[in-house]
């Protein structure tokens, strides 16, 4: 295929501007040989876009610049401004597209860490579903254990789940903290028992008799171990929305390291 007039005159263009024969230094003869062997091999093809391309690239390489005292340092700047601004515009304009797909929309939520957005969303719907259930148990007749209208239901599947907000535990309460090291670290109460979640059941001998207000990141962790402990006979206490409320509240928090503490 013969190359047509724009991909002739783009490539004269380009053998005027970045031909190895304009420069003395080898490093920057090595680097204009490789850019016009490219630049060749798509004269051969009659490819006027990729000429266009490989122009483009040229023009904006900081490298291809003209020397600071040249007649073209201008015009250099000004194409490789022009071509920063419509890089900046469309980045811009990609970023507003997938910021309004769903999976965009869901990775907003939680911007900064969007690796745990998965894990709070479960613990949100843990605690939704804790609260909902109560709320159920509380609409239900009680009309004994043999009673024909509810045959599969048993008095811990619609259990009340004590719960209470993070402004109203008492200051001298024993707390459980239920969450992983990494997120202990940042930020806990002082004085809080540290038992992670995957641990409860085999360390039940640790918690310490009387009331226990259980805590995770955001109540749906805290309210698992509360509906197992209350299901065993203890006393304990959901703190909804967790670490968050606790901290929204302006609750005392420290870390392990002595940094300021924050919610992980």
């Amino acid at each position: 295929m013969r190359p047509d007039k724009d991909a002739q005159r783009v490539y004269r263009e380009l053998a005027r501007r970045a031909h190895p024969d304009l420069t003395t230094d080898p490093a920057e003869q090595q680097r204009r040989s490789a850019f016009i062997a490219r630049v060749n091999e798509a004269y051969a093809l009659a490819d006027t876009e990729a000429l266009e391309r490989l122009a483009e690239e040229w023009s904006t390489d900081p490298e291809s610049a003209p020397a600071v005292d040249s007649p073209d340092r201008l015009a250099w700047l000004r194409q490789r401004l022009e071509w920063l601004t419509g890089r900046i515009t469309a980045l811009a304009t990609e970023r507003v597209r997938l910021e309004r797909t769903p999976m965009g929309e869901l990775l907003l939520l939680r911007p900064d860490e969007p690796e745990r957005l998965l894990e709070d969303l479960a613990e949100q719907l843990l605690a939704t579903a804790a609260d909902r259930q109560a709320k159920l148990a509380a609409l239900l007749p009680d009309n004994g254990p043999n009673d024909p209208s509810r045959p599969q239901e048993t008095p811990q599947m619609f259990a009340q789940l004590p719960t209470t907000d993070a402004a109203s535990v008492p200051a001298d309460a024993v707390l459980l903290d239920v969450r992983e090291q990494d997120e202990w670290d940042a930020g806990h109460v002082d004085g809080a028992l540290h038992i992670p979640i995957g641990q409860v059941v085999a360390r039940l001998d640790e918690l310490p008799d009387g009331r226990l207000y259980v805590l995770c990141r955001v109540g749906g962790r805290s309210a698992q171990v509360v509906q197992y402990l209350v299901a065993g006979g203890r006393d304990a206490v959901n703190v909804d929305g967790g670490m968050f409320a606790w901290e929204a509240a302006g609750r005392p928090m420290v870390s392990s390291g002595g940094q300021d503490p924050f919610v992980l």
